[in-house]
């Protein structure tokens, strides 16, 4: 089971379809100091307010502290314009969890809400990975229409769906580069546990009308395969830092999926991505075997000399 899947749950009276918007940033930095893999999960809900919870399940086990609320780091309005590359501000409201978005006609688009993770979210072990409950409190019911979850997954269990293949002769390699495949998978039935998946099925009907999916990586990886075309941007790191602080290399590129149903009658029912990176790498382990070998050599070249001469 490699898929990550979003259900909803309401009463059977109120039991319509809901419509959503979902948005992934995979961060693969191979900077030590950018730190493990991350995954950015954003929900958009319309008509939430016969929404009970919103449901996430993950792939793998993680804990509470593996999971950063993002919504207080979109109260900034300039990095709310470049996560959603669009003319946005905020509004503030008397409540400092929910946040009014507006566009330029200072229309309203959404609420964004602040998750405390310790007391907004549960978490539960179980089907072989991680379960993400947002119970929809009263507070939360007070966005007029729409509302926004954001958050981070930071763990190093992403390499379950990022796998490296080195080759074989690496350690006589200075320089080398290490292939990469990334597989991610969002509401594949398929690769569900047939109890979770019932669960899923037992829950709210939604429809979903969008998914944003963004690989950011440096800008000297090279995409070899991608199972649909994309389109890409360097990223302004100076602002882009704010966001994801962990940001170390000057020069990294966004790589921009988009998926959005064709009518009313195609909805998007999944979401699979295959593509295959090559990293370059520098050895410095290898480097300075090499250099502790020339040495040697120089070394018995110089007294082999001195023995024959």
């Amino acid at each position: 089971m490699n898929s990550f899947a979003l259900w909803f749950n309401a009463d059977e009276i109120n039991k319509i379809d809901l419509e959503a918007d979902v948005h992934f940033n995979l961060w693969n930095l191979h900077d030590k100091l950018s730190g493990p893999p991350c995954l950015d999960v954003g929900i958009k809900i319309k008509k939430m307010q016969i929404c009970d919870a919103v449901n996430f399940y993950i792939p793998f086990t993680i804990d509470e502290n593996n999971i950063r609320d993002l919504g207080s780091t979109l109260s900034s309005s300039e990095i709310l314009c470049c996560v959603f590359n669009e003319d946005y501000t905020i509004a503030r409201e008397g409540n400092n969890k929910l946040s009014k978005v507006v566009n330029e006609k200072q229309e309203s688009i959404m609420f964004i809400y602040s998750l405390d993770i310790k007391n907004d979210v549960d978490i539960e072990h179980k089907y072989g990975g991680t379960l993400i409950k947002i119970p929809i409190s009263k507070s939360m019911k007070k966005a007029e229409d729409t509302l926004y979850f954001r958050f981070r997954i930071i763990s190093e269990k992403f390499n379950q769906i990022i796998k490296k293949y080195r080759p074989k002769n690496i350690f006589l390699q200075s320089a080398n580069s290490v292939t990469e495949a990334i597989d991610f998978r969002f509401n594949d039935y398929r690769s569900l546990n047939s109890t979770l998946l019932e669960q899923i099925r037992n829950g709210l009907s939604y429809k979903i009308k969008k998914v944003h999916f963004l690989l950011v990586v440096e800008a000297d990886v090279e995409i070899l395969f991608m199972s649909s075309l994309a389109v890409a941007r360097e990223l302004e790191t100076k602002i882009w830092n704010e966001y994801f602080n962990s940001l170390v290399n000057k020069n990294v590129v966004a790589y921009h999926w988009k998926f959005k149903q064709e009518d009313d009658n195609k909805l998007i029912e999944n979401c699979i991505m295959f593509l295959k990176t090559r990293v370059h790498e520098c050895n410095w382990k290898t480097i300075i075997i090499y250099l502790l070998t020339i040495s040697l050599l120089a070394l018995i070249h110089s007294w082999a000399a001195k023995k024959l001469f």
